[in-house]
């Protein structure tokens, strides 16, 4: 039986030590317990819709390019149902916009999504009871429900959009993005680092699961503290350089104090 509490806490722990080389502890574990609050959060449906566009434009690009962006994202979509009058002209602004993240296929997925957003608004009175009707955190089945539902109806939600947007609007679900899905596989508690199939994706979620049973901790908070351990740059904890990088970025082994754990990459490097 794998330690579940030992891992999490020996990479907060090491996390917050990096960190603190350039950053005040306390102010570190400040930022990190911001994540602490989220599940189980209720939005306005605009606060929905803004998590909806972060999370299509953070889909497939590095966290660092679209957080640095997110000011001009929030000044072209702001309110869903303004957004949803847009016209082919704004469009053409949006793309105009030298700030901007000019994906065409991002920026016209938002303006579609939009529509949808104010359509689903309308037939359920909020989309915080659109997503109540699923009842999704009682059951693998219903999340599941919510998942294939949110595919079916929004542009652009893949293979790992929906849950990434599931655990942002509060539900207690672990987002089983690449960085996530490289570090649970190095450790051996998934099959596979790629994500290719929803099964695949449901393993993540369920390790998240598992974290945050035994630490006590929210899912979001297990999320963020792994998600900051494996990618390249999380400036706003003073992580300069992540340490279970991917092999582009050749990982930090030396840093890691989980390596005896690490079953898929650093024993096996060693071997």
């Amino acid at each position: 039986m794998r330690d579940y509490k030992s891992i999490f806490d020996t990479v907060e722990a090491t996390l917050l030590q990096i960190g603190s080389r350039s950053m005040p502890r306390a102010q570190i574990q400040a930022c990190l317990d911001e994540y602490k609050h989220f599940e189980g959060s209720r939005y306005t449906d605009d606060e929905c819709y803004t998590k909806l566009v972060h999370i299509i434009f953070y889909a497939g690009f590095r966290a660092a390019t679209v957080t640095q962006k997110i000011p001009i994202l929030n000044k072209w979509f702001p309110r869903y149902e303004d957004v949803a009058s847009y016209s082919e002209s704004d469009i053409h602004s949006i793309m105009a916009d030298v700030e901007m993240i000019r994906h065409e296929s991002k920026i016209r997925a938002c303006v579609m999504n939009a529509r949808t957003f104010k359509s689903i608004v309308s037939e359920h009175g909020s989309f915080q009871n659109y997503v109540d009707s699923f009842d999704a955190t009682r059951s693998p089945a219903n999340w599941n429900r919510l998942r294939d539902n949110l595919r079916a109806r929004f542009d652009r939600m893949g293979r790992i959009t929906p849950y990434h947007f599931m655990m942002d609007v509060g539900l207690p679900l672990m987002k089983p993005d690449i960085v996530v899905s490289r570090i649970f596989y190095r450790l051996g508690l998934i099959e596979r680092e790629k994500i290719s199939t929803d099964v695949d994706a449901d393993a993540v979620v369920e390790q998240g699961r598992r974290f945050a049973s035994v630490t006590g901790h929210p899912i979001r908070y297990i999320d963020i503290v792994f998600v900051c351990y494996g990618q390249v740059r999380t400036e706003e904890i003073g992580i300069e350089r992540g340490v279970c990088l991917g092999d582009k970025f050749t990982p930090s082994c030396e840093l890691c104090r989980v390596t005896n754990e690490c079953r898929n990459y650093f024993q096996r490097r060693k071997g």
